[in-house]
């Protein structure tokens, strides 16, 4: 046996490992970083925003002007991918909103009757924030290297914070308050359904539709970070 018929053999199983070495790394670049961790900043709509918490009969429409304001659903995500398909996250998210009365024939303290001794008339403002924390788990039925698309389950805790401009020391939120109507428990699920595209390793975009509180749709930025 010469030592070319030796080498022969060798080269082509040489080859066979480049080869093998060359596909797995290719697929293994295909594939993101079942590691991965992806940070969500990004505001959203909210039901809420539209919800009326008013009696349309109520005094506040018949007598002096109201009005209402409110800004996006801020949000704040932490995915952390615990497999290629699925991920557990933890979530934060900040809402305000708040309601403007000018010109309100206000009870004197001998009347709580809007319609009796309305004299002074007076003008105020009410504001609320409302903030929830979640966790949730996320399933990937898209994983590409700049392309995912998910599906899941949102479970959070809501609770409510407000203040007034009113100088009446004895004013009565509850007068008008019908939240506790609306959003009967603190605890809420939602069900998500998203679509992240990446634009380069670290950064890309994400869109989000949910049913359930906090937010009915989501735009934000996405940074992700992987071993």
């Amino acid at each position: 046996m010469t030592k070319q018929e030796i080498r022969v053999p060798y080269c082509k199983s040489s080859l066979m490992a480049l080869a093998f070495l060359f596909v797995f790394s290719t697929n293994s670049k295909s594939q993101q970083n079942p590691n991965a961790v992806v940070f969500t900043a990004g505001a959203g709509a909210s039901f809420v925003q539209v919800a009326d918490p008013f009696n349309t009969s109520g005094t506040y429409f018949s007598a002096g002007n109201f009005s209402r304001w409110s800004y996006p659903a801020y949000i704040l995500n932490c995915d952390f991918r615990t497999s290629d398909r699925l991920s557990l996250g933890a979530c934060l998210s900040w809402q305000s909103l708040g309601f403007n009365f000018t010109n309100v024939p206000y009870p004197n303290t001998q009347s709580n009757n809007y319609y009796n001794n309305p004299s002074p008339q007076e003008s105020w403002g009410d504001s609320y924030n409302r903030y929830n924390i979640a966790a949730r788990v996320l399933y990937y039925f898209v994983r590409e290297q700049n392309l995912d698309a998910y599906f899941g389950a949102r479970a959070g805790y809501t609770w409510w914070d407000r203040s007034t401009t009113n100088s009446d020391p004895s004013y009565n939120f509850s007068i008008y308050d019908e939240y506790s109507k609306i959003f009967l428990t603190p605890v809420g699920l939602q069900a998500i359904f998203g679509m992240r595209y990446f634009f380069s390793q670290n950064f890309g975009i994400t869109a989000e539709g949910g049913i359930g509180p906090p937010y009915a749709l989501l735009l934000g930025l996405n940074v992700r970070f992987s071993n």
